[in-house]
């Protein structure tokens, strides 16, 4: 399987923006649409990589994102964030104390109708 790579992150401006990742020192830059390795000067602290899945409206799902899960036969309604733990993308609900072995499968999460809410 490929798996499509690619990262997004806020610039110092605030805007949202994806492609390739590169590093020069101590600064963090994602590429652009063109390829150039240093278009977009981004805060390290909001990096997070794609996680080759789609929300409920086909938005891409980064690590970091904020999903909002709707109220369903299985879940109550939360809203959480993606991460990476032991080598997969998982959801942890922001409003419950659960360790990190009980965080939730995203593409279940995804199946449930999540949505994210913020990037």
């Amino acid at each position: 399987m490929i798996r499509e790579i690619e990262f997004q992150g806020r610039t110092i401006n605030g805007e949202w923006v994806s492609g390739l990742l590169a590093r020069k020192g101590d600064d963090w830059f994602i590429s652009n649409k063109a390829h150039s390795p240093f278009a977009f000067h981004v805060d390290p602290d909001t990096i997070g990589q794609f996680t080759g899945m789609v929300d409920s409206k086909g938005t891409r799902v980064f690590e970091g994102c904020k999903l909002e899960i709707p109220t369903n036969p299985f879940l109550n309604s939360g809203v959480g964030t993606v991460a990476y733990y032991k080598d997969s993308f998982v959801f942890h609900f922001q409003d419950r104390d659960l360790p990190l072995c009980n965080k939730w499968s995203l593409e279940f999460i995804l199946s449930q109708g999540a949505v994210v809410i913020l990037p």
